[in-house]
This record gives structure tokens, C-alpha cells and sequence, in this order.
């Protein structure tokens, strides 16, 4: 029952709603990012049912490369150090396995930690999407 006018410079879209690299990314997030990053993912892989349309939404994952054995420890502790505060979404994987989901990476890396979750969008399908639910909805853009 409100009223609603979005006033704009130029066009939905047009600067940095709509062109940036379009991560959706809960990977390597600051400790008290995560909570709202998750849940900002989750609205992601149901953005179909949200908007109608899917803003070019790609779950592809996300991985953190460790190339020494030091790196693949800090891996370790930062999964540790989530996982002692509840979360799971992060997970340490092998080189093994990064090489299976990356087969042309070079072969020194010694493993990672992977998102299954995560992906990208297309920021301008995106932003668009939820301009035309928007109006959908009676919002007026100026």
C-alpha cells in the first residue's frame, strides 16, 4: 500500500549495481560476514522463485588455492576457526581434488578450501530482474 518512486542518475544498472564482477561469494568472508553472507546466498539459488528470472546466477563453487604447505595450514585453521563458531560452508580439500575441479592448474598447488555453494551472476541481468519485479509491484523509476 506505499507509494514508491526510485530516483536514479542515469538507468538502473548502469554503474556499479550492474557492472562489477558479479561474485556471490561467501568464501574468505570476515568472521561477522557470514552470517548474512549465507544468507544472502541462499536467496541467490532461489532467485528464480523471487524474481521470475535467475539474473544469469551460476553455482559453479568457489576455491581458495593453497600452493605451499604453510598455505594449506592456514586453510586448515581458517576452516577450523569457522567451524568452531558453527559454520560448514567452508571445506579443505586435497590437492587431489583441486586438480579434479581444476585440471589445468599447475601441479605444485597442495590443496585448498572449496564453496560448493558460491558462484556469479550477470550483475546487469541481475539488477534488471529486480527493476522489473519492482515495477511488477507498481514502484515508478525516475
Amino acid at each position: 500500500g506505499v507509494k514508491v518512486i526510485v530516483l536514479e542518475a542515469d538507468y538502473v544498472a548502469r554503474h556499479s549495481s550492474g557492472v562489477n564482477a558479479g561474485g556471490v561469494r561467501t568464501l574468505g568472508r570476515p568472521l561477522p560476514e557470514i552470517p548474512l553472507a549465507l544468507m544472502s546466498r541462499e536467496i541467490w539459488h532461489g532467485m528464480t522463485d523471487l524474481l521470475g528470472e535467475d539474473g544469469g546466477f551460476v553455482a559453479s563453487g568457489q576455491l581458495k588455492i593453497a600452493e605451499t604447505d604453510d598455505e594449506l595450514a592456514a586453510c586448515r585453521e581458517r576452516v577450523a576457526l569457522l567451524q568452531s563458531h558453527g559454520f560448514t560452508h567452508e571445506t579443505v580439500i586435497d590437492r587431489e581434488t583441486v586438480l579434479e575441479l581444476e585440471p589445468a592448474l599447475a601441479r605444485h598447488v597442495t590443496g585448498g578450501i572449496w564453496v560448493e555453494r558460491d558462484g556469479y551472476a550477470l550483475p546487469y541481468r541481475t539488477t534488471t530482474a529486480f527493476r522489473r519485479a519492482a515495477e511488477r509491484l507498481g514502484v515508478r523509476f525516475l
